[in-house]
């Protein structure tokens, strides 16, 4: 992904440089005047000079100018040509399992699957990229004037450069499987786990019953003493030996 920014970052500085050079090429020459029109032009006669009473002043030589930076957006189109080149080497080989040819011939079946079309669409893409490259290295070197081209293929490159976007996004955040207008739709169980899960009460109910109810032919408790108890026996001095027995309840 960082090699990816920085061929994307690498394509706007070159698209930059282009458009600055369009203004700073010389102007294209006229087309010299025919041979007639130069012949009718020298059989005109000239109006006369007229010269000043006092003598002219001498004219200052205009100041020179330092020569303008040359700029070479060409060079800079190869650049980020390479550096998409590099970031498909390191998604290729993070997709490989080594680079053989059976490796290749078996990526190449799995892309070549219908169920894979996001892959596919992916390493179009990113084939585009460097072929879009390439064509505006070379019109931005060899014609640097035809500015309609340069603009065509420069809006194809940014339609691949989103197309990229999109594309990767999918396959980080989803899958290699599914389709290119979206994410691809949950699985029942899981939407159906998920349902259940919301219907289950996550807290315990606001009040809760103190003591389970008696049944109906449970038999009565007791609630207070039998009204005779055994009373005591009294206390007894030391030294008497204690004649009363102790009474108890029937």
């Amino acid at each position: 992904m960082v090699l990816a920014g920085l061929a994307v970052a690498a394509a706007i500085g070159a698209l930059a440089i282009s458009m600055r050079r369009w203004h700073e090429l010389p102007a294209a020459p006229k087309p010299l005047p025919l041979a007639d029109e130069a012949d009718k032009s020298a059989d005109v006669s000239a109006e006369p000079v007229a010269f000043a009473d006092e003598p002219s002043q001498a004219v200052e030589p205009a100041a020179t100018c330092s020569p303008a930076t040359r700029l070479f957006p060409g060079r800079l189109w190869l650049v980020a040509m390479f550096i998409a080149l590099a970031a498909a080497a390191v998604g290729a080989w993070m997709a490989l399992d080594s680079f053989s040819l059976q490796s290749l011939k078996n990526s190449w079946a799995e892309l070549q699957r219908p169920e894979n079309l996001r892959l596919t669409v992916h390493a179009i893409g990113g084939a585009s990229i460097l072929v879009i490259a390439l064509i505006l290295a070379t019109l931005v070197r060899f014609a640097p004037r035809r500015k309609a081209l340069t603009v065509i293929f420069a809006a194809i490159l940014a339609l691949a450069v989103t197309s990229q976007i999109y594309g990767g996004t999918l396959l980080l955040f989803d899958s290699q499987h599914g389709p290119l207008t979206g994410f691809s739709p949950a699985p029942t169980s899981v939407v159906e786990a998920q349902v259940e899960s919301k219907s289950v009460p996550t807290s315990a109910p606001a009040t809760q019953p103190t003591s389970a109810a008696a049944p109906a032919n449970a038999p009565a408790m007791p609630t207070s003493t039998p009204a005779s108890m055994p009373t005591p026996a009294p206390a007894v001095a030391a030294g008497e030996t204690s004649t009363t027995m102790p009474t108890t309840a029937p």
